[in-house]
């Protein structure tokens, strides 16, 4: 199969958007390079909040290690915040290197810059530095993530966005279980350092490697109108919650914890994207979302540590259905966004027959209205 980036993201793959395979699906061993990069970002991202800060927090600020946990737990989510805009920037990126790759390089110097500074300041036991360098970091992580989500559209024909996105889950799933059984078994906190800069360094050039992208010749002109909305956030979306264990080796219990959810969801992510192709991806939104809810209602009845066990797989095994179909329906979501939609809209009013006249208009009226409507900006990140 050819790759090529589709910067424009033009209405060719429309007449498939009803499921149909009109395309061979791309290689296996393409997909598991391209998201390379998925792999080490949850490597890092589920160790670095659950193992590494934690314990560096106790070390560094003995007397506030709570409080100054929190403090490092937000300016890492903070930083997630440059998203949308390095998203929107890449967008419009006429970068020889490609839309995407450029930004992936810089924020990879980034990141292996501040991961070498957060070993040096926790040598040098330097609290405040290393809080300074940890947002250093995890902005270049995030800079990389923002831009690796855009390939995949970029390069992966929609209707195999599903196969595309089991992949993708079941690299993430496999990047967090690697994490946790090399620091639960393995490492010690700190080799984090060195850990996290070679992977991350490795995997985008394994991704950048596998997608050749042809540089834009042009772009549309940045505003700073559209770069603000793109920032734009539901506030009244799920809040965060967190599972507090009370044990006597909190490092290996929690690693345990995680390394048997993290694999039971990377063993189902795949064969869920390939049927998410098939049965179209709401029903399996359905389904993982149930098997997850009735879960977490039976730890209500605050069960045994092996009922608890078993749980948590099948909660996970929810979760990892639903990461693999997720990021498919919101690519849906989005080509059917602006003109695509109203695109979409005309290609639904060529099969109204005569007989239905009447809802014919209606579906006519609509598309006026949509045509009318300015097309939202489209987004290169998440």
């Amino acid at each position: 199969m050819e790759r090529r980036s589709n910067p424009n993201l033009d209405l060719q793959y429309l007449p498939i958007l009803d499921g149909r395979l009109a395309e061979p699906a791309p290689r296996l061993i393409f997909l598991v390079a391209l998201n390379a990069f998925g792999f080490s970002y949850c490597l890092v991202v589920s160790t670095l909040g659950i193992v590494v800060l934690p314990s560096e927090a106790e070390l560094l600020f003995p007397r506030d290690d709570a409080i100054m946990l929190g403090v490092m737990l937000a300016a890492t989510g903070a930083t997630q915040l440059i998203a949308p805009l390095v998203g929107y920037l890449s967008d419009r990126s006429t970068w020889r290197f490609g839309r995407r790759r450029g930004l992936m390089l810089a924020g990879a110097a980034l990141a292996c810059s501040g991961f070498g500074a957060m070993w040096l300041c926790r040598q040098q036991r330097l609290g405040a530095a290393y809080v300074c360098a940890l947002t250093a970091a995890v902005s270049g992580v995030n800079v990389i993530y923002s831009c690796y989500t855009a390939l995949l559209p970029d390069f992966i024909p929609p209707a195999h966005m599903g196969l595309a996105s089991g992949v993708m889950a079941a690299m993430s799933m496999l990047g967090s279980f690697g994490g946790f059984w090399l620091f639960g078994f393995r490492l010690q906190v700190s080799h984090a350092y060195g850990l996290y800069a070679a992977v991350t360094a490795a995997a985008v050039g394994v991704t950048c490697v596998a997608a050749p992208e042809a540089p834009l010749l042009s772009a549309a002109p940045v505003r700073c109108r559209e770069m603000l909305s793109s920032c734009s956030i539901d506030v009244g979306g799920s809040p965060d919650f967190f599972w507090v264990f009370r044990v006597a080796d909190p490092k290996f219990y929690t690693s345990l914890l995680a390394m048997v959810g993290q694999l039971s969801a990377a063993a189902v992510a795949l064969p869920a994207g390939r049927l998410s192709d098939q049965l179209g991806r709401k029903p399996l939104v359905y389904a993982s979302c149930a098997l997850m809810g009735a879960v977490y209602v039976g730890f209500t009845l605050q069960p045994p540590p092996p009922a608890s066990l078993r749980c948590v797989c099948h909660a996970v095994t929810g979760g990892g259905v639903f990461l693999s179909v997720d990021y498919a329906l919101a690519y849906v979501v989005v080509m059917l966004s602006g003109a695509v939609y109203v695109a979409f809209a005309a290609l639904l009013l060529r099969n109204v027959r005569e007989k239905s006249r009447r809802r014919g208009d209606a579906a006519s009226g609509l598309l006026r209205s949509s045509d009318s409507s300015p097309s939202s900006p489209e987004e290169g990140g998440e």
